[in-house]
């Protein structure tokens, strides 16, 4: 009976598998972001609102009421949140694969070599 370090199925599994792995994720969250892109509509938000919270009598208030602090959140929630709709989620989709895809490649290629061989021959001694 041989002893293994643990982890050594996973490490194995993951060293042969990393490539078609990545590739599946950047292949499927690509289709998935071009889809998005060529479906999404041209304009989701109310031209009304949007000019609204751009006026500068809106600003004012805000920085009335909250200070400089609540203008700057604000902003960033807008624009976080024009991050998942229409056409800007098909590029948070596709960003998001691609750094997916090249976390699990960073990631696997740093993990131990399955001593052991691909074959699952496991000669040797304890």
């Amino acid at each position: 009976m041989q002893i293994r370090p643990p982890g050594t199925l996973q490490d194995s599994f993951l060293q042969r598998r990393r490539y078609p792995l990545a590739c599946a994720i950047l292949i499927g969250g690509l289709t998935l972001a071009l889809t998005v892109y060529l479906t999404a509509p041209e304009d989701s938000g109310s031209e009304l609102v949007a000019a609204f919270q751009g006026s500068k009598a809106f600003r004012h208030e805000l920085e009335a009421y909250g200070g400089k602090a609540s203008v700057l959140a604000n902003e960033f929630t807008h624009w976080f949140d024009s991050l998942w709709h229409g056409k800007s989620l098909a590029f948070s989709i596709a960003a998001i694969a691609v750094l997916l895809a090249g976390a699990l490649l960073l990631v696997t290629q740093r993990l131990p070599e399955d001593r052991t061989g691909a074959s699952g021959d496991h000669n040797g001694s304890l």
